[in-house]
C-alpha cells in the first residue's frame, strides 16, 4: 500500500493550492498527485449524482473514470522515475477521497471545476518539462491534454444545464 507523504497537505483543497506552485515535482509531489487524481472520480460521481440530463451524468462519469486514469499514469511515472512498485490508493486508503466534493451542480461549481482542469493541463506541461526521463513526460503531457478537455465537456455540461 502506498502511503500519501507526510510533507503533503492534509485536505484535497489545499493540496491543489500546493500543486499549483510546484514548477519542478519532487516524488513526494508525484506521489500526492497520484492521491488526488484518484480522488477526482468520487467528485465527478457526486456530480453525475447532481445532474439532471442523463448526457450530463455521461460526460461527469467519464471525466470522474478518466481522473483515476490520470492516478494510473502518475503510478507508471512514479515506477519509472523511483524503479519500485506504487499502487493507486483504494478509497478508503485516500485521505483525499470525497474531499473535494460538493453539495450541488452549480454555475459557480462548474466554473470552478472548468478552471481547475485547465489549471491542471498548465501544470502537467511544467511538469513535464522539468523530468529528464521523456517517457515520464510523455505521460504527463497526457494526463494535462486530458484535463484540458475534461474542462471543455464541462462546458458542454453548463450548456446542457443551461447553467
Amino acid at each position: 500500500m502506498t502511503q500519501l507523504p507526510k510533507s503533503m497537505p492534509a485536505d484535497g483543497m489545499s493540496a491543489y493550492a500546493y500543486f499549483l506552485t510546484v514548477e519542478r515535482p519532487s516524488i513526494d509531489d508525484l506521489t500526492g498527485m497520484m492521491f488526488l487524481e484518484a480522488s477526482g472520480e468520487a467528485l465527478y460521481e457526486g456530480l453525475a449524482g447532481a445532474a439532471g440530463p442523463q448526457e450530463a451524468k455521461d460526460i461527469l462519469l467519464k471525466n470522474g473514470r478518466e481522473e483515476r486514469a490520470h492516478a494510473h499514469r502518475l503510478r507508471r511515472v512514479l515506477r519509472r522515475l523511483t524503479g519500485k512498485p506504487v499502487e493507486v490508493p483504494s478509497p478508503d486508503e485516500n485521505p483525499y477521497h470525497n474531499a473535494l466534493g460538493f453539495d450541488s451542480l452549480t454555475r459557480e461549481v462548474l466554473d470552478g471545476l472548468i478552471g481547475a482542469e485547465f489549471d491542471g493541463d498548465r501544470l502537467y506541461n511544467v511538469w513535464a518539462d522539468s523530468l529528464d526521463d521523456p517517457e515520464a513526460a510523455k505521460l504527463l503531457r497526457l494526463n494535462g491534454r486530458e484535463e484540458r478537455r475534461h474542462g471543455l465537456r464541462l462546458r458542454k455540461v453548463m450548456d446542457i444545464l443551461g447553467a
